[in-house]
This record gives structure tokens, C-alpha cells and sequence, in this order.
């Protein structure tokens, strides 16, 4: 058995699928409640907060300008891609 996605069938056109997603999820879920080992100490998280602050500013302004360039087709699309946004 290799990770991937597996289909459990239900019925002939009901299946379920389990995918890899669903996986990472429940072995993040097993190594924050076991703690197996300490990852940083308090005074490293004050410094890490920081840090992260800096670098999703930065990810933020290239998205900005990504999507700046790309106005013109966002505003070609109109109101289906806000539509699509409201469904998510």
C-alpha cells in the first residue's frame, strides 16, 4: 500500500475517496498530541513570530503585484469568478 488516493466503494455510483491530503493531516494531528520532543523554547517563538510577520509581508506584496499585473483578466472574468469566491 503506497500513499495515493484510495476509493472505498459505497455503492456503484457512491464511492469514497481518501485522499493524501487527509493523511498529512492526521500525522500532524498525532505529532502535536504526543509532543514526542520540544521544538523551540519560549524566547525562539518571540523571535520566530517576528520573523514570520517579515516574511508573509513580503509573500503579500508579491501576490499584490502578481495580481496587480493580472487586473484586466480579473476584471474580464467579473462576476463569476466573485460568485465562485462567495461559494468557497
Amino acid at each position: 500500500m503506497s500513499i495515493g488516493i484510495i476509493e472505498i466503494k459505497i455503492t456503484d455510483t457512491i464511492s469514497f475517496l481518501l485522499l493524501p491530503l487527509i493523511y498529512s493531516l492526521v500525522m500532524g494531528l498525532i505529532l502535536y498530541l504526543a509532543k514526542p520532543f520540544k521544538y523551540i523554547d519560549l524566547e525562539q517563538a518571540k523571535v520566530a513570530e517576528g520573523v514570520m510577520v517579515l516574511l508573509i509581508g513580503v509573500l503579500l506584496c508579491k501576490l499584490a503585484i502578481s495580481s496587480g499585473q493580472s487586473i484586466g483578466i480579473i476584471f474580464q472574468v467579473g462576476p463569476a469568478l466573485i460568485l465562485q469566491l462567495l461559494g468557497d
